[in-house]
Protein backbone atom coordinates (compact mmCIF):
# COMPACT_ATOMS: atom_id res chain seq x y z
CA UNK A 1 0.00 0.00 0.00
CA UNK A 2 1.38 3.39 -0.97
CA UNK A 3 1.70 5.94 1.80
CA UNK A 4 0.84 9.60 1.43
CA UNK A 5 4.53 10.53 1.42
CA UNK A 6 5.16 8.24 -1.55
CA UNK A 7 2.12 9.61 -3.38
CA UNK A 8 3.24 13.22 -2.91
CA UNK A 9 6.85 12.40 -3.77
CA UNK A 10 5.77 10.62 -6.96
CA UNK A 11 3.52 13.52 -7.96
CA UNK A 12 6.28 16.10 -7.45
CA UNK A 13 8.84 13.97 -9.28
CA UNK A 14 6.42 13.35 -12.16
CA UNK A 15 5.71 17.07 -12.45
CA UNK A 16 9.41 17.92 -12.51
CA UNK A 17 10.24 15.32 -15.17
CA UNK A 18 7.25 16.38 -17.28
CA UNK A 19 8.21 20.05 -17.05
CA UNK A 20 11.78 19.36 -18.15
CA UNK A 21 10.67 17.06 -20.98
CA UNK A 22 8.03 19.51 -22.21
CA UNK A 23 10.47 22.42 -22.06
CA UNK A 24 12.94 20.43 -24.16
CA UNK A 25 10.38 19.22 -26.70
CA UNK A 26 8.16 22.29 -27.06
CA UNK A 27 10.68 25.04 -27.67
CA UNK A 28 9.04 28.39 -28.26
CA UNK A 29 5.78 27.42 -26.56
CA UNK A 30 4.13 29.51 -23.89
CA UNK A 31 5.04 28.65 -20.32
CA UNK A 32 1.38 27.87 -19.64
CA UNK A 33 1.62 24.80 -21.89
CA UNK A 34 4.52 23.49 -19.82
CA UNK A 35 2.74 24.36 -16.57
CA UNK A 36 -0.46 22.55 -17.62
CA UNK A 37 1.54 19.47 -18.65
CA UNK A 38 3.48 19.44 -15.39
CA UNK A 39 0.33 19.96 -13.33
CA UNK A 40 -1.42 17.15 -15.20
CA UNK A 41 1.52 14.86 -14.55
CA UNK A 42 1.20 15.57 -10.84
CA UNK A 43 -2.57 15.70 -10.29
CA UNK A 44 -3.54 12.65 -12.39
CA UNK A 45 -1.28 10.09 -10.70
CA UNK A 46 -1.90 11.61 -7.26
CA UNK A 47 -5.66 11.26 -7.75
CA UNK A 48 -5.36 7.67 -9.01
CA UNK A 49 -3.07 6.64 -6.16
CA UNK A 50 -5.37 8.32 -3.63
CA UNK A 51 -8.27 6.29 -5.05
CA UNK A 52 -6.24 3.07 -4.81
CA UNK A 53 -5.27 3.92 -1.24
CA UNK A 54 -8.87 4.65 -0.22
CA UNK A 55 -10.14 1.45 -1.90
CA UNK A 56 -7.31 -0.69 -0.46
CA UNK A 57 -6.28 -1.66 -4.00
CA UNK A 58 -3.11 -3.56 -3.14
CA UNK A 59 -3.45 -5.92 -6.11
CA UNK A 60 -2.87 -3.07 -8.58
CA UNK A 61 0.75 -2.63 -7.44
CA UNK A 62 1.88 -6.01 -8.78
CA UNK A 63 4.52 -5.62 -11.48
CA UNK A 64 4.25 -7.43 -14.79
CA UNK A 65 6.71 -10.31 -15.27
CA UNK A 66 8.77 -8.37 -17.81
CA UNK A 67 12.29 -7.75 -16.54
CA UNK A 68 13.06 -4.96 -19.03
CA UNK A 69 10.05 -2.79 -18.14
CA UNK A 70 8.09 -4.11 -15.12
CA UNK A 71 5.02 -1.89 -15.30
CA UNK A 72 2.00 -2.51 -13.05
CA UNK A 73 -1.71 -1.75 -13.33
CA UNK A 74 -1.11 1.03 -10.83
CA UNK A 75 1.42 2.61 -13.22
CA UNK A 76 -0.98 2.22 -16.14
CA UNK A 77 -3.78 3.88 -14.19
CA UNK A 78 -1.47 6.75 -13.28
CA UNK A 79 -0.74 7.33 -16.96
CA UNK A 80 -4.40 7.18 -17.90
CA UNK A 81 -5.34 9.67 -15.20
CA UNK A 82 -2.49 12.01 -16.25
CA UNK A 83 -3.71 11.99 -19.86
CA UNK A 84 -7.32 12.51 -18.74
CA UNK A 85 -6.37 15.52 -16.60
CA UNK A 86 -4.34 16.98 -19.47
CA UNK A 87 -7.25 16.51 -21.89
CA UNK A 88 -9.63 18.24 -19.50
CA UNK A 89 -7.17 21.07 -18.90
Amino acid sequence: MLGWGEIVYGAVLSAAVAAVALAAVTRGRRPTVIAVGALSAAVGPAAWNAILRAAHGNQFCTDAPVTVFPVSWQDTGSGVFAVAVAAIA
